[in-house]
């Protein structure tokens, strides 16, 4: 989900994945992942970070444009697998909420 703070400062967000049915969640073995934030016909891309729990994977992302909040874009999340295959999730009409 990406964030801004109130006065649309850098933007950042994050996915939480997980495998339905699968816990703990499998080891990661994934060596990149990278996210797309589709703004109309403005797109900001960026290189993520795996954050690591025992139920699930965070991959987040920051240092992004003064976008929103308020405003809802499309998130594109791509990773790419140690068989070197990129594997692509979308997430249309994202609402970018406000950090405190």
């Amino acid at each position: 989900m990406p964030v801004s703070p109130p006065d649309g400062g850098p933007l950042g967000g994050g996915a939480r994945l997980s495998v339905l049915g699968v816990n703990p969640f499998p080891p990661i073995s994934m060596p990149e992942a990278y996210v797309w934030v589709l703004n109309g016909p403005d797109v900001w891309s960026s290189e993520a970070r795996f954050i690591d729990s025992v139920d699930y994977v965070d991959v987040v992302v920051d240092g992004g444009p003064l976008w929103g909040p308020g405003i809802t874009v499309d998130m594109v999340l791509g990773i790419r697998s140690d068989r070197g295959r990129l594997h692509l999730v979308l997430c249309r009409n994202v609402l970018i909420v406000r950090t405190e």
